[in-house]
């Protein structure tokens, strides 16, 4: 009997110190290689013309001076012609101090001309899309962040991404 409970509770802390998706396992650990490269074949498919060819180059994580943790999928679409670009997708999530003021920051900008911000209904507990390259969703309290740097008009392949991702933040 001893020897059962020694065992159930050894098996009990292995699976409570597994990484859970969410700040402390990393912002990589929300959206997958797999489901990311799905997603913008997806998104290329819905558009007009033949679909590049898609290029996977990898997935990252980085942190840049404001603290912020991001995962960067890289990749790049090939044309018929030869043109090849390479993008990059960055998503973080921070449950941090900064979180609440960054999100205060672009609801304060919804009615600016510079900016261009757009609420959108159905995702998180409230959610922008800014400047047509960028994402903001309030979710469990934190800020998830689906950046695609200078590639605009991404919108759905963000809320799709979004979607995914907001399933795993615990």
């Amino acid at each position: 009997m001893f020897l059962l409970a020694v065992l159930v509770l050894t098996i009990g802390l292995a699976q409570a110190n597994q990484p859970t998706p969410g700040p402390t396992a990393g912002p990589c650990s929300l959206l997958s290689k797999q489901e990311v490269l799905e997603a913008i074949k997806a998104s290329e498919a819905k558009k007009p013309g033949k679909p590049p060819a898609i290029t996977w180059e990898g997935a990252g994580q980085d942190e840049f001076p404001e603290g912020v943790r991001w995962c960067i999928y890289s990749y790049s679409l090939e044309w018929a012609k030869g043109d090849k670009w390479s993008y990059g997708i960055r998503v973080s999530y921070q449950r941090d101090p900064g979180a609440p003021q960054l999100l205060r920051e672009v609801k304060s900008n919804v009615r600016k001309t510079f900016y261009s911000v757009e609420p959108l209904r159905g995702l998180g507990e409230e959610a922008y899309w800014v400047d047509n390259v960028r994402l903001y969703v309030w979710v469990k309290g934190g800020l998830l962040v689906i950046d695609h740097g200078f590639r605009a008009n991404q919108k759905e392949l963000s809320i799709q991404l979004a979607k995914l991702a907001t399933g795993r933040i615990r």
